[in-house]
């Protein structure tokens, strides 16, 4: 054993950290190295590294060091630490049998509430979403209260709820859609009822308004052939080398014989020719003839 230092141990009384006994019984006193610390206690359970000192910790206490030398103790004897031990297994014992009094107390509470909710005929008549939320919640509380079957019932419930409801939901949606096609329908058909009755007011309008027709022959003397008679009278007509033709006009529209509407090109230039023949060149020949008669035709 070692031989201890008298001034060694009266330093340590002296400030209160360790007894002779103390030490004697841990084993360890100041001014060992880490390598006997490690021989006597075994590898230290814990460290804490600081910038003068480690602080190194054991079952039975902890013991600070200095330029790895020991430098304070503070361990228990074997007795104290075996001592420590049997509180500490006491305390565990203890706090293990009120968590099973209390988890018992717990799953008779969830037991008693589960049996009131099965005979509780307003709770069966809930929705799937509400039976399906109290059974998730439960569940969390009284862990240890199978109630798989009534989770599965309000899963079942609830999903038969929302096909449900997206059915209802797709009919509205329909029914919405057809009523908004009908007014729309409904809107176009007033809107084609009223310009209907707009044509027709329109055409009345119309018919008790007189209609002014007259035949006129016309020659429609091409552009090249006037080019080819520079000196020819602005109000004579050239050889017979155009088309002739007679058309009716009147206040609605301008007619040819069996073409329906008649417009006069372009590029060509229309001259009236009352009662004329295409190779008429005198102006006597046009004027002997009277202009032809306006008719006032009355619509029916």
């Amino acid at each position: 054993m070692r031989i201890f230092d008298l001034s060694v141990i009266r330093t340590a009384a002296a400030a209160g950290v360790l007894t002779f006994a103390h030490t004697l019984h841990a084993g360890v006193v100041e001014g060992q190295s880490r390598a006997e610390v490690i021989a006597v206690l075994g590898e230290p359970i814990g460290e804490v590294i600081l910038e003068d000192r480690a602080i190194w910790f054991f079952d039975r206490g902890e013991l600070t060091l200095r330029d790895d030398r020991v430098s304070a103790v503070n361990l228990r004897s074997e007795e104290e630490h075996r001592a420590a031990v049997e509180r500490r297994r006491a305390a565990i014992e203890r706090e293990q049998r009120r968590q099973a009094e209390a988890e018992a107390a717990l799953e008779a509470e969830g037991r008693a509430i589960l049996a009131r909710r099965q005979a509780d005929e307003a709770f069966h008549n809930a929705s799937g979403l509400y039976q399906l939320t109290y059974w998730r919640q439960f569940q969390q509380r009284y862990p240890m209260v199978p109630i798989a079957d009534e989770l599965a019932l309000a899963t079942a419930r609830y999903q038969e709820e929302e096909r449900y409801r997206r059915e209802l939901a797709a009919a509205r949606e329909a029914e919405y859609r057809r009523l908004e096609a009908e007014s729309r329908i409904s809107d176009a058909e007033r809107r084609a009822a009223e310009a209907e009755s707009e044509a027709r007011h329109l055409q009345r309008e119309l018919n008790r308004r007189p209609v002014f027709i007259r035949t006129i022959p016309v020659w429609i003397t091409p552009p090249e052939k006037e080019q080819n008679q520079p000196n020819q009278a602005p109000d004579q007509t050239g050889p017979t080398t155009g088309r002739g033709l007679e058309i009716q006009t009147s206040n609605r529209r301008l007619e040819g014989p069996g073409s329906g509407s008649f417009t006069p090109p372009a590029t060509d230039r229309v001259r009236i020719i009352p009662h004329g023949t295409p190779d008429s060149s005198s102006r006597s020949q046009r004027t002997a003839h009277p202009q032809a008669p306006i008719r006032a035709v009355p619509r029916s």
